[in-house]
């Protein structure tokens, strides 16, 4: 039960980290240029002018302020509740005991750590790979 959970939060977390990358600002160049979210420009634009901007644009674009202030928080969710699980059943008695505090403080530290960085690695993957399947290399119109 314990091990669906923190799955459950895993995906939970990955998801709201997609959203807040393609909820990021994008400039777009056309009649009008305004700047929109990248998931209004992917419904709302016809397909000439969402192909104006570049992948690297666009995924340029889900890197706002809002990622680098909400990550954070994302990425600790399943430790933290993790660590709530220990606090309540008093289980990290019992391996402070067998390794010691400081062993067990860091290892704590060093498994959030990584965690929290895989989950992130696999939401700005998943988010590259849709980017580039949408926009193209090259936008059109524009010469390099």
């Amino acid at each position: 039960m314990r091990i669906r959970r923190k799955i459950l939060y895993y995906l939970l977390g990955t998801l709201v980290i997609l959203i807040i990358l393609v909820s990021g600002p994008l400039w777009v160049v056309g009649d009008r240029e305004k700047e929109v979210s990248v998931l209004w420009s992917i419904v709302h634009l016809p397909k000439d002018v969402l192909w104006q901007s570049s992948s690297i644009n666009a995924f340029d674009a889900g890197f706002s302020l809002w990622f680098y202030t909400l990550i954070p928080l994302v990425c600790a969710v399943p430790s933290v509740s993790d660590l709530h699980g220990e606090l309540t059943s008093r289980f990290y008695m019992a391996l402070e005991l067998r390794r010691g505090r400081y062993r067990y403080v860091y290892s704590r530290f060093l498994r959030a750590a990584v965690s929290g960085a895989l989950m992130a690695f696999a939401a700005v993957f998943a988010y590259a790979v849709f980017v580039c399947m949408l926009f193209p290399l090259n936008p059109v119109g524009v010469e390099m």
